[in-house]
């Protein structure tokens, strides 16, 4: 509680309004910070479009979070190469390697 007092009053003297006005103002980010989560929730789960999702959020949030959302899976399935015990696994200490994941339908490069 300290802490968000010491912001509070910093904010208030640097932005130098009062301090009903500035936790209106970090009220209403927290808010639009929580609306672009669930938003860009729901276009990752294919439960909205692409187009409504850059409707609510813009072009800049929905490209991040896809570009975001791509690496993850990429890093979920070198974690689950790397935690395999098969033969026909290629070696991961060989650098550059294709690893084809059929039945997953993956097909990575990984450097």
């Amino acid at each position: 509680m300290e802490t968000t007092r010491a912001y509070l009053d910093k904010l208030t003297h640097e932005i130098k309004k009062p301090k009903a006005e500035i936790i209106t103002m970090a009220l209403y980010a927290g808010l639009q910070h929580l609306w672009r989560e669930v938003t860009l929730k729901q276009y990752l789960r294919h439960e909205i479009s692409r187009n409504e999702a850059i409707e609510s959020v813009g072009i800049d949030w929905v490209e991040l979070a896809k570009r975001q959302y791509e690496a993850m899976k990429r890093i979920s399935l070198c974690y689950f190469c790397l935690n395999q015990d098969s033969p026909d696994l290629p070696d991961f200490q060989d650098g550059p390697f294709w690893f084809y994941m059929e039945q997953y339908g993956y097909r990575e490069t990984i450097i």
